[in-house]
């Protein structure tokens, strides 16, 4: 018997465990296989592992020019239906998705997966000022979770109001009265 074994696993508490077995068992173990391309397969687990970190993607959408929305703000589907399959394949894969309040409030999305059989990441909001909608798609359908990062200056009753629709709030310390993303 052989086992190829394409990437080590950086975890220090299996580390090296799995392949001593195999060959104590007297199995031939081959590793390092294929490495580099292993640990792009398996790159959200290895960053987090390796440097205690969460796997971050950064997603835009923009014009040709640079712009991110129309003359008069409008931003929806300034992207094909192409590179909208693409993000809903990105939202299946990931444990979250974060905006900033502008956008529930200028496009009010749903940000979930729209795959069949996909999951849903869940919703982080970041809203300094706690002006979420209260209608919104985020705040009102049990689609994902929802998370609203706010500061200790947003409004207390809001707060509670938010936590009865089934909302998570966190409340960040303020910085220049901004969520301090640190």
């Amino acid at each position: 018997a052989k086992v190829v074994v394409g990437a080590l696993d950086p975890n220090p508490l299996v580390a090296g465990r799995g392949i001593k077995k195999l060959k104590d068992a007297g199995i031939d173990v081959v590793s390092s296989v294929l490495e580099e391309e292993c640990k792009k397969v398996n790159e959200v687990f290895m960053k987090y592992i390796v440097e205690k970190k969460p796997f971050v993607v950064l997603k835009t959408a923009m014009t040709l020019d640079g712009k991110i929305s129309t003359s008069s703000g409008e931003s929806k589907w300034i992207t094909n239906e192409k590179s909208r399959k693409e993000v809903h394949k990105l939202r299946n894969k990931l444990s979250a998705i974060m905006v900033g309040v502008n956008t529930v409030i200028k496009d009010n999305p749903e940000l979930t997966c729209r795959l069949e059989g996909g999951r849903n990441p869940i919703r982080i909001i970041v809203d300094s000022a706690l002006r979420i909608p209260m209608e919104s798609k985020v705040v009102i359908d049990k689609l994902a979770g929802t998370i609203v990062a706010t500061t200790e200056l947003a409004n207390k009753d809001r707060v509670l109001d938010l936590k009865k629709l089934g909302v998570e709030v966190i409340i960040i310390k303020a910085k220049n009265e901004r969520v301090d993303l640190q």
